[in-house]
Order: structure tokens, then C-alpha cells, then sequence
């Protein structure tokens, strides 16, 4: 009897305990929580986020200014609107031993995703290409001049759209515009490298604007 009394009140003080845990596991869970997002925020979850299977993990980029800096004069390496100044087109045009691109043919390629990119960003649904290279468009000497200028307004653009789109909507299953900006700043960064070597190697470096040099 004494036995059956003892293990009752240890049941007892179990069952207290694990209500206690419980309770405090709750009082975390609401500390914790996020505050809700208003609805005027450009951070809400995404209107049609209750289409996406539960599993599914929504990417997203930085913040607007930060996002916005990074696709120019915020990137830790000399930016898009000064690595084409002072460039020739006879230069852009040149092509360098073992090297597989010209500097335009480079730019080319950078605005033919730029235009994808912007076409996401205006709630448009551009075609993916079926093969690689025809995202590589030829360039030549005499439209030089308006390819730069075509790559220039479009990156005024992006920055705008950084700072006034809203960066939470799906532009595809999971993906944010927001995120599909920072891999068009990704993009940007890996060409802009190569258009920096080339104009080395060609002695067409730094421009007038400096280089990566102090």
C-alpha cells in the first residue's frame, strides 16, 4: 500500500513537471515568434506563399539599399557603370588570343540576361533559351556605342526597381525578386572580372573613372 501511495504522488509531481515544461515551451514559442509583418511592407510573405508546398524554402536577397548599392557602386570591386568607360569600340571588339569572348560579345551576354532579369522583375514571363550559347548575342564595332548605352539604362533600372519594387513577390516557385536581383549581381560580378582582365591585357586599363587600384 505504501509502495502504490509512493509511486501516485511521484506520477503526481511528474505530471506537474511536464505541465510546467509545457508552459514555458509555449511562453518561448511566442517570445520568439517574429512580430507580424504589415501588410504594407515590402518584407511580407509573398500573396500566393499558401500555394507553396510547406517544405518548400522561400530564398529571398538583402535588404533594398543594400541590394541596390551592390549592383553598382556598392560592390567591393570596380562597378558596371565604370568598367566600360573609355572604351573603344574597336577595343570592346577586339578579340584576345586564347581568349573564347570580345569584350562586347561579354556585354552582349550581360544585357540578354539583364533583359530576362527585368522582364521577371515587370511581371513579364521571358522565354528561357533552349541551349547556352544563344544567350551569347554577337556584337560588333558599329553597335558598340548603343549596346554600352543599353547596359547602362538597364542597370539604372535594376537599382531602381532594388529600391521601389517589391522584393518579397515570386518571380518563380520559390524564388523572390529580390533573390533574382542578387543573382543578377552575382552574374554582373564574374563578367565584370573577365572585362577588367581583358581590358589589361589589351592596355586599355584602369579607366578614367580608377580602377581597383589605390
Amino acid at each position: 500500500m505504501n509502495t502504490l501511495r509512493k509511486r501516485s504522488a511521484e506520477d503526481t509531481n511528474n505530471e506537474v513537471l511536464l505541465e510546467r515544461i509545457g508552459s514555458l515551451w509555449v511562453a518561448l514559442c511566442v517570445t520568439c515568434r517574429p512580430a507580424a509583418t504589415p501588410r504594407n511592407s515590402r518584407f511580407r510573405p509573398p500573396d500566393n506563399a499558401a500555394m507553396m508546398p510547406p517544405s518548400e524554402e522561400l530564398l529571398s536577397g538583402p535588404p533594398p539599399l543594400a541590394l541596390q548599392r551592390l549592383l553598382d557602386e556598392g560592390s567591393a570591386f570596380v562597378p558596371p557603370s565604370r568598367a566600360f568607360q573609355d572604351l573603344s569600340a574597336e577595343i570592346a571588339c577586339r578579340r584576345v588570343e586564347g581568349a573564347p569572348h570580345t569584350i562586347a560579345e561579354i556585354v552582349a551576354h550581360m544585357h540578354f540576361w539583364q533583359r530576362y532579369t527585368l522582364g521577371l522583375a515587370h511581371g513579364e514571363k521571358p522565354t528561357l533559351p533552349e541551349h547556352a550559347a544563344q544567350g551569347w548575342p554577337r556584337s560588333e564595332e558599329d553597335g558598340w556605342d548603343a549596346l554600352k548605352l543599353a547596359f547602362l539604362d538597364g542597370l539604372s533600372e535594376t537599382k531602381r526597381l532594388a529600391l521601389e519594387a517589391d522584393l518579397s513577390r515570386l518571380v518563380r516557385p520559390g524564388e523572390t525578386l529580390g533573390y533574382e536581383l542578387t543573382l543578377h549581381v552575382i552574374h554582373n560580378a564574374a563578367h565584370i572580372g573577365q572585362i577588367i582582365l581583358l581590358r589589361r591585357m589589351l592596355g586599355a586599363w584602369p579607366p578614367p573613372g580608377g580602377g581597383d587600384t589605390w
